[in-house]
């Protein structure tokens, strides 16, 4: 009996590259502007009936999100923070903070659904050229071999 291994140990170096951790990027400039009203604006919003709870929820949690995978100066946020205080939140300014925030949930749903594709195509990839074992019986002058 005859064993044979099949395989391709590309697929699986691939994978393997990009595993060191990369640097945060620093907020960028225009964030800043936006941070103190994306803290402060979804509460008042959501108490003068401008907004649901649930988008005032949703805009908080994107603006954690977004502050969590940048480098930002916290003197800098904070002060952002303390003048939206005393923003006057309009129906305006909260549907726009609304829509604003709809619009990068959809972008979101979109990017995971493709991430998800993406990492599906490439486990079938690696599945697919995995190594396996090859087993050929021979008898008389025939050789029938089996892969698993």
């Amino acid at each position: 009996m005859w064993v044979v291994r099949i395989g391709f140990l590309g697929a699986a170096a691939a994978a393997l590259v990009g595993c060191a951790a990369p640097t945060k990027p620093d907020l960028p400039e225009q964030s800043y502007n936006l941070i103190g009203e994306a803290v402060v604006g979804p509460p008042k919003c959501a108490e003068q009936g401008y907004m649901t709870p649930e988008a005032a929820a949703r805009i908080q949690a994107q603006t954690r999100s977004h502050l969590a995978r940048h480098t930002y100066d916290e003197s800098r946020v904070s002060f952002m923070v303390s003048n939206a205080q005393y923003v006057d939140y309009t129906k305006v300014i909260c549907t726009s903070m609304a829509i604003r925030s709809a619009a990068q949930h959809q972008e979101s749903v979109a990017n995971q659904q493709h991430t998800a594709e993406h990492n599906a195509e490439m486990r079938r990839i690696i599945e697919s050229n995995r190594m396996r074992n090859t087993y050929c019986n021979r008898i008389g002058t025939q050789v029938f071999c089996n892969t698993q």
